[in-house]
């Protein structure tokens, strides 16, 4: 609008005046004035030309494209920098529940390391109070077997099948006592007849269970110990304070100790005969 603004003074200042019949301005003025009108008209037609138009159009489209493909590379990237900010946000949020959960997995454990220790600690004062208060030697032995008749075939109340069972439990606690003590007799060096796991499926089923069964191998001996990490019941092998004591030219200290081992079998198998015997009588 403005350049058909500018070319319509131009033609005015070319036209002859009203007054004199004159153009407004000088020759040299309206020859600038007729050239730009004519490359005006000449440059319009050029571009109102059916190829200048198509190539006008392609250009357009072109330019349109390219538009749209900056605006779609930016979409683009503009998804990309919030998929990456979202994939931060949950990489910190797992991060975070994470360390939440190793939080409370470290504290659970340490509450069971706790409760084990402390659990550990009652049951090794309940071991070394089971410990002090039993008598060693043959006294020990003599009220430890009591106690043990007394919690089996000593029990009120049973009728014939409970006493039967109870006898059997008696007798089978007996048996067992007298093959721990005879294997540490015959093999006293080795220390498989020495130690007993505290915990072991069959001490339990056969003596553990029963009040008086460790009592009677305290008696003997035995003390509970940890040995390679698992609650035990151990006998030492003769030592030098037992040779000291029981030194004799003729024997040597572990002699002496095998010795005192026999008459507590023996005071054993008494009582095992002693059941049968009554048990005959009855």
């Amino acid at each position: 609008d403005r350049v058909e603004a500018l070319i319509s003074r131009l033609k005015k200042g070319i036209l002859p005046d009203a007054n004199g019949g004159r153009p407004r301005y000088g020759t040299s003025t309206v020859r600038k004035h007729v050239f730009l009108i004519r490359r005006y008209h000449a440059v319009w037609r050029l571009l109102n030309s059916d190829e200048i138009l198509s190539a006008v159009k392609i250009l357009q489209q072109l330019a349109l494209e390219k538009a749209n493909r900056e605006e779609a590379a930016r979409e683009l990237e503009q998804k990309m920098e919030e998929e990456r900010l979202r994939v931060e946000r949950e990489l910190v949020q797992a991060e975070e529940i994470e360390r939440v959960r190793r939080r409370e997995e470290e504290d659970e454990l340490r509450r069971i390391a706790e409760a084990r220790e402390a659990s550990a600690r009652l049951e090794a004062e309940r071991d070394r109070a089971l410990q002090s208060s039993v008598r060693l030697g043959v006294e020990g032995m003599k009220h430890s077997l009591e106690i043990l008749k007394k919690n089996t075939v000593g029990l009120e109340g049973q009728d014939d099948i409970q006493a039967m069972v109870s006898a059997e439990e008696y007798r089978n606690a007996l048996c067992s006592l007298h093959k721990l003590v005879e294997q540490m007799v015959k093999h006293p060096e080795e220390e498989k007849y020495r130690r007993i796991r505290s915990y072991h499926e069959g001490f339990l089923m056969d003596i553990g269970r029963f009040e008086g069964g460790i009592e009677f191998l305290i008696a003997t001996g035995f003390f509970f110990t940890m040995v390679e990490g698992i609650k035990s019941l151990v006998c030492r092998e003769p030592s030098l304070e037992v040779r000291q004591i029981c030194f004799k030219k003729q024997s040597s200290g572990k002699r002496c100790v095998i010795n005192v081992l026999r008459y507590s079998i023996c005071c054993l198998l008494s009582n095992v005969n002693k059941l049968f015997e009554s048990k005959d009588a009855a």
